[in-house]
């Protein structure tokens, strides 16, 4: 080696600040994308220390819609909400404090594997500073794929350490492996390819025959425990579903055949060509073989199979870096339910394969009278990345700049225009985030999450009948869709529709009997026309959802002292302060129906309702 482990190490430490230098101005992005889901409004399940405990156990977002499940990301938010609270500018910095860890630990991973100083740093550096990095490391979102480096750089090291000392680090080396290996699946569950990392090393680089690894056999069987233990948890959480059947929806199996030329040419042209990307790049058109979008990711695929399968001959390292890159990338190339096709946060992990490969091509440069010159030129190189990053980062600073950004690039993503029209409307934009949600219906007309999100920007802007009818059209193609109807119900009351408010709200809870949003918003229709007997009826059925809840207790004591039945009525006040002492109204209610309640005449309706 060139170098011992003591130089090395001060070497992937410089490497790391590199990183921490160039992505500093990550610290100063807001919330963006879903960070707002997993963060934002997801603070009840991060505000407390044993929350970090409790993600073990529950998914990520309490949603039927959504199987996420993911422990060691949401116990890292904990930490830094818990540490340093609601700003986002610590979020950031831990991502990239993550992202310099990283950086730190690739370097080691290929000094260990080519003893070349000059060829681990130039890997690492290209893992740190390449424009693609961006989206994992600027997003909040993208800690998921930070987090998953760390244990899979331990298991390669590990590996190589237990293969210098042969016998001796046996266990240790199993142990350290099994353990990093069940940090990966409890990180993210693409991690289920790390063990094929292993043989892959045996395999490409040691130019083990396939007969002599029998010796790996233990050790898988470990890592198969480890994988059985984690889809045992995810079984208890989901059940035998596995989560986001409505949100991922289903392709047949030519359609995700149809992706993966689509999706890894994509990964390795902007690699190669790093300039262009877009949030969301993915739309129909490129899954089209009668495009050229198609075709073009279809040549940068079988570049890229070319090029592994020369080197596989001459050059086992680089093609080593090359195949990781294949196995880790593999999950995400749409065989798996995904909402989303094509996501650059994605790639993180792969790049450590993208980081090797060069590593291994710049280690002969290191050698020789020209040496520092062709060094010279690396160095340039990465620089000239390490730019391309920096005029990328500012884009992921907030959603108006990334969406925006999102539609120049790839106007025909429904996606793209959706997200940005909600952004528009966030920002009191609302005739702009109509153009943009109109577009992105006519993208994708089944798309109900952008129709809904039209419907609420027409209404913002004042044209509430056109708003009706986009919800009414989807409460038509979705009737148990209850935002929608929500929202239906909501507006045809504003427009002093009673019977029509009251008729949406009672279809759909026929469909969908413990919505708790309909239940109270049929409430206030029932009270609106007076029928306080109907408002009590609906009241008791949420205050059996919502038991806790003391603004319903106190709702449902108003309806039932309208209706004259004080006793009652001052029973559910009563339960109202109990669970909100300081609530003093509700304490004026319980007097009112108690002294109402001691006499046997008499009647009126609480003031303020």
């Amino acid at each position: 080696m060139s170098g011992g482990w003591g130089t090395a190490a001060a070497v992937a430490l410089a490497c790391g600040l590199v990183a921490i230098v160039l992505y500093l101005p990550a610290r100063h992005g807001g919330f963006v994308w879903d960070d707002g889901v997993l963060i934002v409004r997801n603070d009840a399940s991060l505000d407390e220390w044993s929350d970090a405990a409790r993600a073990f156990s529950r998914p990520v977002v309490d949603s039927k819609d959504v199987g996420y499940y993911r422990p060691l990301l949401i116990a890292s938010y904990v930490a830094d909400r818990n540490l340093w609270g609601k700003n986002p500018g610590p979020f950031h910095r831990t991502n990239v404090a993550l992202h310099a860890l990283n950086v730190s630990l690739v370097c080691l991973v290929i000094f260990a594997a080519i003893g070349s100083l000059p060829g681990a740093a130039a890997g690492a550096l290209l893992f740190a500073v390449h424009p693609i990095q961006c989206q994992a490391v600027a997003l909040l979102l993208g800690r998921n794929d930070l987090l998953l480096v760390p244990p899979i750089a331990v298991m390669l090291l590990a590996d190589r350490w237990r293969a210098q000392r042969a016998d001796r680090a046996e266990w240790p080396a199993w142990t350290a492996i099994a353990g990093a290996y069940a940090l990966t699946l409890w990180t993210k569950e693409t991690g289920i390819v790390a063990p094929l990392f292993l043989l892959a090393d045996d395999l490409v680089v040691r130019r083990r025959r396939l007969a002599e690894l029998r010796s790996r056999v233990p050790l898988l069987l470990v890592l198969a425990l480890v994988a059985a233990a984690y889809f045992a948890a995810r079984w208890a959480i989901f059940g035998g579903a596995i989560g986001g059947e409505r949100q991922y929806g289903a392709l047949s199996w030519a359609a995700r055949l149809r992706l993966l030329p689509v999706t890894l040419g994509y990964y390795v042209q902007h690699v190669l060509l790093p300039w262009g990307f877009a949030p969301t790049p993915y739309h129909p058109a490129l899954a089209d073989a009668d495009t050229l979008g198609f075709w073009t990711a279809a040549g940068f695929s079988a570049a890229f199979l070319v090029a592994v399968a020369a080197a596989l001959r001459r050059q086992p390292a680089i093609a080593y870096g090359l195949v990781f890159f294949a196995i880790a990338v593999s999950p995400v190339l749409g065989f798996a339910r995904m909402k989303l096709f094509i996501l650059e946060h994605r790639l993180y992990l792969p790049m450590v394969g993208i980081g090797f490969a060069a590593g291994a091509a710049v280690a002969p440069l290191a050698r020789g009278p020209a040496a520092g010159a062709r060094l010279g030129v690396v160095a340039a190189a990465l620089a000239a990345l390490a730019v391309l990053t920096t005029a990328r980062i500012p884009v992921y600073r907030d959603g108006l700049s990334l969406w925006a950004s999102a539609v120049e690039q790839v106007p025909r993503s429904a996606y793209a225009r959706e997200e940005y029209g909600f952004n528009l409307a966030e920002a009191g934009r609302d005739a702009d985030a109509v153009e943009q949600l109109r577009e992105a219906v006519r993208l994708d007309p089944g798309n109900a999450s952008a129709r809904y999100k039209l419907a609420l920007a027409l209404e913002r802007s004042g044209r509430r009948e056109a708003a009706i009818t986009e919800l009414a059209r989807l409460v038509k193609e979705r009737p148990r869709d209850v935002d929608a109807r929500n929202a239906l119900g909501v507006f045809e009351k504003r427009r002093g529709n009673l019977p029509r408010a009251r008729e949406v709200f009672g279809d759909g809870l026929a469909l969908v009997p413990d919505d708790r949003a309909m239940l109270s918003n049929l409430a206030n229709v029932l009270d609106a026309q007076g029928d306080w007997t109907g408002a009590a009826g609906v009241l008791e059925r949420l205050v059996r959802l919502e038991p806790s809840s003391a603004a319903a207790w106190d709702r449902l004591g108003r309806m039932l002292y309208n209706t004259r039945r004080y006793g009652e009525a001052a029973e559910a006040f009563a339960r109202a302060v109990t669970l909100d002492p300081a609530d003093a109204t509700a304490r004026e209610h319980l007097a009112r129906a108690r002294a109402r309640a001691s006499t046997t005449s008499g009647s009126g309706t609480v003031s303020g309702r």
